[in-house]
């Protein structure tokens, strides 16, 4: 389970940086920091993401400025959620352009 998780989270960072996201670790484990292009942006980026109810993610600050973190840790997440999250979070980033 756990190399699961980190593959899954290393395909995370590649969709994000796909979309022109900035990822802001090395996924090494389970874990993913990322952010938008603004503050304004990482901030309506979480927000559309949770109203979707597709997914929710936690908000950080990393090096003095905010960022999201999410976290795969549930057994059931497959790889076709992981999908899914990437396209939820690109169509988000579409929606604001």
């Amino acid at each position: 389970m756990v190399e699961l998780h980190c593959a899954q989270a290393a395909r995370i960072a590649e969709g994000l940086r796909a979309i022109g996201l900035a990822v802001l670790n090395r996924p090494v484990l389970n874990q993913v920091l990322f952010r938008g292009r603004s503050e304004v942006e990482t901030a309506a980026i979480r927000s559309g993401v949770e109203r979707s109810g597709r997914a929710w993610f936690g908000e950080t600050i990393w090096q003095g400025q905010p960022a999201l973190r999410i976290s795969v840790s549930s057994w059931r997440t497959g790889d076709d959620d992981i999908e899914r999250l990437i396209e939820t979070i690109r169509d988000e980033l579409d929606s604001l352009a």
